[in-house]
């Protein structure tokens, strides 16, 4: 029971994304946004939700 994954809990885990300064993140964040405005094709979703999974 104890090691289900529970939503909103903290998991010390070492990536990529976790070392980057927040400011990088939120600019991430941001531009992605931007980038979804842009769609305009079900194309271009899914090229956004590629570059989100990798």
């Amino acid at each position: 029971m104890k090691n289900k994954l529970i939503i909103g809990r903290y998991l010390p885990i070492n990536s990529f994304v976790h070392h980057l300064d927040p400011r990088a993140k939120l600019m991430f964040v941001f531009l992605f946004i931007i980038l979804i405005f842009f769609c305009h094709s079900p194309l271009t979703y899914l090229w956004v939700f590629a570059l989100i999974l990798f």
